[in-house]
């Protein structure tokens, strides 16, 4: 089985390059045969693991990088049968491994986990044709991310948490009509909305913490409009996991979701997008063959 490494150098503010010259010193005092593959430009890990993939035989690719680079990967697989992923968490947004056996693990040590353990299978899902791995949502969140990338000469923590600060004292809601599975259209004002693989989003905002990446489902979560005076103890129930807890909560598991919401902006991934009013997210048909 061929072993090939993609790497996003520039990941983290270039802080990536650092934690790659340890790893692949690492590898060198191994036995493994390996090839480096670094990324140029944005979408660059999705063309080069379609290059991968798509000849037939098995492929074991380590990921280097954060959120976005996993994600570029995950779209370019060809072959999910002969190939397995796995990532080494070195990017600015590392919220999707925060769900696996690698989560509280160096690098090293993760590198050291993978290259001894079997692949198990996880899911994924779609949103318009384009597969995510760990979280889609809109409103807080996604405010958070814009606001987060205006201010990207502050370290990524102090960043968000300033970002989410801020967007939680001054939220406003959005209107949206969802269907979920094969259910009646349903309306919502919303504070937040977020349809999960993964747990986490923002460096460890807590949208969905009894979301299983390999359970077959997707979860969906709601914040419905509250008062505002309500605002900071509820943010605190989320930053400590206890999302479900609050009453204005609705949440299901569901393998597809529509959502109507004209002007607005979403995100997957760490990933804006915009201009699109409708969305359909449907629970991925294959299985990633996934270390970790």
């Amino acid at each position: 089985m061929a072993l090939h490494f993609i790497v996003n150098l520039t990941s983290n503010h270039n802080k990536a390059e650092k934690e790659w010259n340890k790893i692949d010193a690492f590898m060198q005092t191994l036995s493994f045969a390996y090839t480096v593959h670094i990324t140029k430009e944005v979408g660059h890990a999705t063309s080069i693991t379609h290059g991968l993939t798509s000849k037939g035989i098995k492929q074991t690719i380590i990921v280097c990088g954060g959120d976005g680079t996993l994600s570029e990967v995950i779209n370019g697989i060809d072959d999910f049968e002969n190939t397995t992923i796995s990532v080494l968490p070195i990017g600015s947004g590392n919220d999707f491994v925060r769900a696996t056996a690698l989560a509280k693990l160096s690098p090293i040590d993760a590198l050291k986990w993978i290259l001894s353990n079997k692949p198990r299978q996880i899911n994924y899902f779609s949103i318009n044709e384009h597969r995510c791995i760990n979280v889609f949502g809109f409103g807080l969140d996604t405010d958070i991310l814009k606001r987060h990338y205006r201010h990207t000469w502050l370290p990524r923590k102090l960043s968000y948490k300033l970002a989410t600060i801020s967007c939680s004292l001054f939220w406003k809601s959005h209107h949206f009509r969802v269907q979920i599975d094969d259910g009646p259209i349903q309306e919502f004002d919303s504070l937040l909305t977020t349809v999960s693989n993964g747990q986490m989003i923002g460096g460890g905002l807590k949208v969905s913490p009894l979301a299983k990446i390999d359970d077959d489902y997707l979860d969906f979560t709601t914040v419905r409009k509250f008062k505002r005076s309500h605002t900071i103890p509820y943010l605190m129930k989320v930053l400590s996991g206890k999302i479900y807890t609050i009453p204005a909560v609705i949440s299901r598991k569901c393998k597809k979701v529509v959502i109507d919401l004209p002007n607005n902006t979403y995100e997957y991934d760490g990933n804006i997008i915009t201009n699109q009013d409708k969305v359909t997210i449907v629970l991925g048909g294959e299985k990633i063959n996934f270390i970790g």
